[in-house]
């Protein structure tokens, strides 16, 4: 996930390290512009900030993720990368853990996260002993 994010972060972005972690894990990227071929760095005003916001959002998951968030200092500014690994199969969905895994789980699809998936076809992990699919 690539997203501006200059000066607010995105609405979602307590969200993404859920979908991320609840499929094969991947990278945000604050600073940088998406929908172009080229992928333009705009740079983030306040990385302390953004690293802040995106550490938060892994403290908050349950079972607990360890991304590696680092800022890269560029001419055109400074970018904020949150490298986001995946959870076991058998500890997901991973979710808020104020939310409980039904509110507040996602799964990421191209570069969209969707939340209704996993409450829909009940994908919830230790549930009636299922385990969540691939």
């Amino acid at each position: 996930m690539a997203t501006a994010a200059r000066a607010e972060l995105p609405s979602g972005i307590a969200d993404t390290p859920s979908a991320f972690a609840s499929t094969d894990g991947g990278l945000v990227l604050l600073g940088v512009a998406e929908g172009s071929a080229a992928f333009p760095v705009t740079g983030v005003e306040d990385p302390r900030r953004a690293t802040a916001a995106l550490q938060a959002a892994a403290e908050q998951m349950e079972p607990p993720l360890r991304s590696v968030i680092d800022v890269v200092a560029r001419p055109d500014g400074a970018v904020v990368t949150a490298r986001v690994p995946p959870v076991p199969r058998d500890e997901r969905p991973c979710h808020r853990r104020s939310g409980g895994p039904c509110a507040s789980s996602f799964v990421r699809f191209g570069d969209a996260s969707d939340q209704e998936l996993l409450c829909r076809f009940g994908v919830l992990a230790g549930s009636a002993g299922r385990s969540t699919p691939a």
